[in-house]
């Protein structure tokens, strides 16, 4: 097991019922990076550095998939026809879902979470308005951390 992985298994994220391909996957792909934060910041609380760790993938992901709206829309227009969406956005989607949880897990205050998920969830329903994606979708993420 990879140390982003066993850190996830650690807070409990097998509440959420994710994947385990998708998991897998991700922490694959994310491993390195994740051990090099590890690294860096050894003297903090493992917990604190995998709640960072997630904060700045989300936000680097929003960050594109806000400046590239437009075009992922349309190139998800074309894949709809298909049944195709393209991997950013279910992988932003994964992470939001792991973030959340790591919200809700380190007792952050709800009032975040919520303005979060709705600006989250609009974001990715603005880019494909196939998927419908609610708020609520998150805030449960979010309380299944805090269990």
């Amino acid at each position: 097991m990879s140390s982003l992985k066993e850190s996830l298994v650690k807070i409990n994220i097998s509440k959420l019922k994710l994947s385990d391909k998708d998991l897998d996957e991700y922490c694959t792909i994310h491993e390195v990076k994740f051990h090099e934060t590890l690294m860096k910041l050894s003297n903090k609380d493992k917990n604190d550095i995998l709640m960072g760790f997630f904060t700045q993938q989300v936000d680097t992901r929003y960050k594109t998939i806000s400046q590239h709206q437009a075009s992922i829309s349309k190139v998800n227009h074309i894949f709809k026809d298909i049944n195709m969406r393209l991997q950013d956005l279910d992988t932003f989607i994964l992470e939001l879902k792991i973030w959340f949880f790591i919200l809700g897990y380190q007792k952050i205050i709800f009032g975040l979470a919520f303005e979060n998920a709705i600006k989250y969830s609009k974001v990715i329903n603005q880019t494909d308005k196939q998927l419908n994606i609610n708020h609520e979708l998150f805030l449960e993420a979010y309380y299944l951390g805090k269990k």
